[in-house]
């Protein structure tokens, strides 16, 4: 999410979200797919509680029936594909956004939702040389000029060598205020690296992030 779209906004009593699923690799960057790979590729689903208040196919949805006044807890969930005949990795992302909204003094307010960045390097191709441990610095975004975002408290990070079968936690060395660095230790024969991150604040909100087939290795 960045400048490039509408964020994800509360009108009054009425939320609406835009969640561009295709981006390069730019911090703020967004990304664009057509409407018809959009409605195909993307589903999402907006909760209250364990209570589904709708759900849709496609970057955007908008609840047409007025949520409380009172500051409440949502979550919003959003699945992302592409295709595997095409794409090698970042074949899927499943992501979800914990957040409190309430009814604002301005008619518009909007949402404080997080992205996660995660910087490996690669070749061209997307891939980490497999031989060596392989060094991740995962950083936590904010929207900017956003209110309603605490102070980050931590964040976490598994791994997956066989594609979310199986995840495997991953130790995070805080450098920052919004940054973690992770060694990760590649098994022999591997050839795909997929993420599992979280990161939260002292306010409530948070964001978890699954990545299947994130890189390669080689």
């Amino acid at each position: 999410m960045g400048q490039g779209y509408w964020t994800p906004n509360r009108q009054g009593n009425y939320l609406q979200f835009n969640i561009p699923a295709w981006a390069d690799s730019g911090n703020g960057s967004t990304g664009h797919a057509k409407k018809e790979e959009s409605v195909k590729n993307e589903t999402l689903k907006l909760y209250q509680g364990d209570t589904l208040l709708i759900e849709g196919k496609g970057q955007t949805l908008s609840l047409n029936k007025p949520v409380p006044e009172e500051k409440t807890q949502y979550r919003l969930v959003n699945d992302a594909k592409r295709d595997p005949n095409r794409w090698n990795t970042s074949l899927s992302t499943h992501t979800e956004w914990t957040f409190w909204s309430q009814k604002g003094v301005e008619y518009k307010t909007l949402l404080p939702f997080y992205s996660l960045d995660y910087k490996v390097e690669t070749d061209m191709n997307g891939n980490a040389h497999a031989a060596r441990p392989t060094t991740l610095e995962l950083s936590v975004a904010k929207l900017v000029g956003v209110a309603g975002y605490g102070k980050l408290e931590g964040a976490t990070l598994e791994v997956s060598f066989n594609e979310g079968e199986s995840w495997e936690t991953v130790k995070l060395e805080r450098t920052a205020d919004n940054k973690w660095v992770a060694k990760i230790n590649n098994p022999k024969n591997a050839k795909y690296v997929s993420l599992r991150a979280a990161a939260w604040d002292d306010l409530g909100n948070k964001i978890s992030q699954d990545v299947i087939k994130a890189y390669g290795l080689r």
